[in-house]
């Protein structure tokens, strides 16, 4: 597009004269400039300048818009344009009263500015934007201090129906109580903003940006804000800069040399200054037209930035501090910032930045994820202060189980784990178009939002539970005999303890000495000798039974080999070949699946050995190994003072620990649990209610009575299967929030 003249604003057109707060303002303006790239603000640039009733100024960047509509073609989706070219200021007035405005062009030449106008903002009940909480940083709350606590799924991008889709989606979510989501602007299609030329004719490149993919986020965030869903706004993905599989886009990506762009290699997008600026321009335009929405939660400058082609710690810390802080410059309404990780180590010192706003795990393969991730929660918030969650999660990289939990355990798991782990949010899981939609597991999220429904999260100081004395009520059934599960998390290329020669000593208890060495990543000979870490397990069988080594993924830089001795005796002895030799060199998942070995009753040595070119991933099962007496349930459980929290004590979920979705796809049929009871310590003194929910339905079942002594509150559960969960409550204290 060129227009000719020096800078001059023709016409401005506001929406409406009045709008409720929180709504949106928009004015289409015609202009005339001398210009070649309307996305470029170098080349021209136009600017909303609103005073707020008490005399604030606030600078907001228009954006060139041209209209689309949209068409059901069989079950796809079909946009046109719809000839309507322009240019558009949106605003989202905060407080009530008259709102002055007036709007400035630069062409590089020349600079106009237009008459002022006004409007007029109604008062409305919007909660508003989401903020930290400023009476509990781990926690987030609205503008209007109402709590927010996230509850939802990932919903990246839709399938071949295009926005029809989030039709659906959005209905689904918001009528089960979900109040989050999360979608990608790149690099992939139907949302992707940058993107190189298709042919001659295409107008698509860096520092261009596809208008009808931004019609439909127009369409998709409009959707969201009428049924209070808010959205991470994903700015990329680690994809963009990825060169070898898995699911590499470089050799799409406008940034690349071939494709005209600034950068030989993938690592140079964090430091070549042409890809910063290029970088700072795609804010800008993000600010510009969507930043008024408050359906945007958040940006997210990354999806899994530590798995790109090469990852480097000293550049990508400074990036994300400055794009941070240009983003917060730009963003007049100061929207949350994140960024995220695979798995959940990350880089801690980004995620200690102050520049972002909250942090975020993924996990992928815990057989009890709640477990594992309530455990880096309380790690996460303890070590960063800041409000944290799963920003992913799911069975497996490739949906291993996900299929075969058809009731969705793993996802009622991971919903309910976030819940009483200090985080400001449900785990997310992932798979939402191929699991959750076809299953219809929307209703799973409803009772977790009937729970958390109204508990000030961001006002008590809610703190991890002081559990203890966990056994059965009455008469204690006979001792029993279940499957041990050593599902190592520890893993790297590092010298690390875990990775070198160590010996275990597994006690019918359960526990494993010494903890935390054993290893995820099983280190061969050849490619990281001095990484080679065999383990050696010292086992006392109380009948015979089996030792069974789990492979999750092969390296495929040269495969592996798996040798297990049993008394010195070698008895399984599988080559794991690479086929393609130095060809390709993504994971291979052909060798994946149980490799099991007879053991004879009594005490016996194991020794497992990777004896091959290179690693292999490992799990451990021991069925029928651990001799149990306790009632075998997982206590989870925050407290915070009552006199902060509306009579508020604690919140408890109880699971079986054997309800997992790696037992249901075992084939496990699943024990009832006996009656038992547990300890709450530093509850202060007096009567309190335990009111018992049923975890499926997001309904009271039961109130027992209980009185707190020296600090001490005995909590008695019944009959468990599954899950329940439940609420403590000061017995005569004003509730606000109780059902």
């Amino acid at each position: 597009m060129t227009s000719h003249g020096p800078a001059k604003l023709i016409a401005v057109h506001p929406n409406a004269e009045t709008v409720p707060t929180y709504g949106k303002f928009e004015l289409s303006v015609n202009l005339q400039g001398e210009f070649t790239n309307p996305f470029d603000p170098e080349d021209v640039s136009l600017d909303g300048h609103f005073i707020t009733p008490e005399g604030k100024e606030q600078i907001v960047p228009g954006f060139f818009y041209w209209g689309w509509e949209r068409t059901k073609v069989g079950a796809a989706e079909k946009v046109t344009p719809t000839g309507e070219v322009c240019w558009r200021v949106r605003y989202c007035p905060a407080v009530e009263g008259e709102h002055r405005y007036y709007l400035t062009v630069n062409d590089g030449k020349t600079e106009a500015r237009s008459a002022e106008g006004t409007f007029r903002a109604t008062k409305s009940q919007h909660p508003g934007l989401v903020r930290i909480a400023r009476g509990n940083p781990l926690y987030l709350e609205c503008d209007s201090g109402a709590p927010y606590y996230a509850i939802g799924e990932n919903v990246c991008w839709p399938g071949g129906g295009g926005t029809f889709d989030y039709d659906n989606y959005w209905k689904k979510l918001a009528d089960n109580g979900a109040n989050y989501a999360r979608i990608w602007v790149g690099p992939f299609d139907c949302f992707s903003l940058e993107r190189i030329k298709r042919d001659d004719g295409d107008r698509a490149g860096l520092g261009r940006y596809d208008l009808a993919n931004s019609w439909r986020l127009d369409y998709v965030l409009d959707e969201a804000e009428k049924l209070g869903i808010r959205v991470m706004f994903c700015i990329d993905s680690f994809n963009s800069l990825r060169i070898k599989d898995p699911y590499p886009a470089w050799q799409n990506c406008p940034y690349s040399a071939a494709h005209g762009g600034p950068c030989q290699t993938p690592e140079d997008f964090f430091t070549n200054p042409q890809a910063l600026e290029f970088f700072k321009r795609r804010l800008r335009y993000l600010v510009a037209r969507w930043s008024y929405s408050p359906a945007v939660l958040s940006w997210e400058f990354w999806n899994e930035v530590n798995i790109i082609e090469r990852y480097i710690s000293e550049t990508s810390v400074p990036w994300h501090r400055d794009m941070a802080r240009y983003l917060r410059q730009l963003d007049p309404y100061d929207h949350l910032i994140t960024t995220s990780w695979a798995g959940h180590q990350g880089d801690p010192k980004v995620d200690e930045l102050p520049e972002l706003d909250y942090i975020q795990s993924h996990q992928y393969g815990a057989r009890d994820a709640a477990k594992f991730m309530s455990e880096v929660c309380y790690e996460k918030a303890e070590r960063f202060k800041k409000p944290h969650y799963f920003g992913e999660f799911g069975t497996g990289t490739l949906a291993e189980g996900t299929r075969e939990d058809k009731d969705g355990i793993h996802l009622h798991n991971g919903l309910w784990s976030g819940v009483v782990s200090q985080a400001c949010g449900t785990a997310m899981l992932w798979w939402w178009d191929n699991y959750v939609e076809p299953n219809n597991l929307y209703s799973l999220l409803k009772p977790v939002a009937e729970f958390v429904k109204g508990v000030p999260f961001n006002k008590a100081e809610f703190r991890r539970a002081q559990v203890g004395d966990l056994r059965y009520a009455g008469t204690a059934p006979p001792a029993r005999l279940e499957a041990l599960n050593l599902d190592p998390d520890r893993g790297s290329w590092e010298p690390a303890p875990f990775n070198q020669p160590n010996t275990f000593v597994v006690s019918t208890d359960g526990t494993v000495e010494p903890e935390g060495r054993l290893a995820r990543v099983f280190h061969g000979t050849r490619n990281h000798p001095t990484l080679h870490n065999p383990a050696t397990f010292e086992v006392d069988y109380p009948a015979a039974g089996k030792f069974i080594v789990t492979v999750t993924g092969v390296s495929g830089h040269g495969g592996a080999a798996l040798k297990v001795y049993l008394d010195g005796a070698l008895k399984i002895d599988k080559d794991f070949a690479d086929p393609d030799g130095a060809g390709k060199t993504d994971t291979l998942n052909e060798y994946n699946g149980d490799y099991p070995l007879d053991v004879p009753q009594g005490k016996h040595t194991l020794r497992v050995v990777n004896d091959g070119n290179d690693w292999l991933y490992v799990q451990y099962r021991l069925p029928d190994y651990r001799r149990r007496t306790d009632p075998g349930v997982q206590v989870y459980a925050l407290q915070c003072d009552p006199a902060k929290a509306d009579g508020l004590a604690a919140l408890v979920w109880l699971k079986n620990e054997r309800y997992n979705w790696f037992n249901y796809v075992q084939g496990e049929e699943f024990r009832q649990i006996a009656p038992c009871q547990f300890t709450l310590s530093g509850v202060p003194e007096g009567q309190y209610e335990v009111e018992w929910w049923d975890t499926y339905t997001g309904k009271v079942t039961d109130r027992q009575q209980a009185t707190a002594q020296q600090g001490m509150l005995t909590v008695v559960a019944g009959k468990l299967l599954n899950d329940v969960a439940c609420k403590v409550w000061r017995s005569g204290a004003t509730r606000t929030v109780r059902p």
